[in-house]
């Protein structure tokens, strides 16, 4: 399987785009394994459900479902969180290169300042992110997860 990287380059900056393509690259592997471990999660998840109905199974239901939400978690890191963390480091490693050339004393505090905006934006944008996905993502797959497991009791309760 051949995976392009969309790092971008900054021709002023090589420290920049080092990190960019590292980043890209990391974040490019972690993100197929995450497909991976989604789709194998899933399965899980219904094997478990039906020795559930089946067989009164609660436990590997209980553990089908701590699976689900390990993955649900991992996929907000890799997918939304690292990108927005990479985003905000960017940033901040343009600002410290730029740092490196200025001699002017009060241009030098006004880009210190502005790393520590970068920094405080990020976080409450990560918790933004956090909150929104819990709230639309997460929930929609409790509920079709809820669906999923009536469907199959009430198809096991026939056979």
């Amino acid at each position: 399987m051949r995976i392009k990287y969309t790092y971008t380059s900054y021709p002023n900056c090589p420290r920049a785009t080092k990190y960019s393509h590292s980043r890209e690259k990391s974040t490019a592997i972690l993100g197929a394994y995450s497909g991976l471990f989604s789709i194998i999660a899933i399965m899980l998840f219904f094997a478990f459900t039906f020795s559930l109905f089946e067989e009164g199974n609660w436990g590997s239901f209980f553990i089908g479902f701590i699976i689900i939400n390990l993955v649900a978690l991992w996929d907000l890191y890799i997918i939304v969180l690292r990108n927005n963390n990479t985003e905000c480091k960017l940033n901040i490693i343009l600002i410290e290169e730029a740092l490196l050339e200025e001699d002017d004393y009060e241009e030098s505090e006004y880009l210190k300042q502005q790393i520590v905006i970068l920094k405080k934006e990020n976080k409450i944008n990560n918790m933004q992110i956090t909150k929104k996905y819990f709230l639309y993502f997460y929930l929609g797959l409790l509920a079709a997860i809820a669906i999923v497991g009536i469907i199959q009791g009430i198809i096991s309760a026939f056979n």
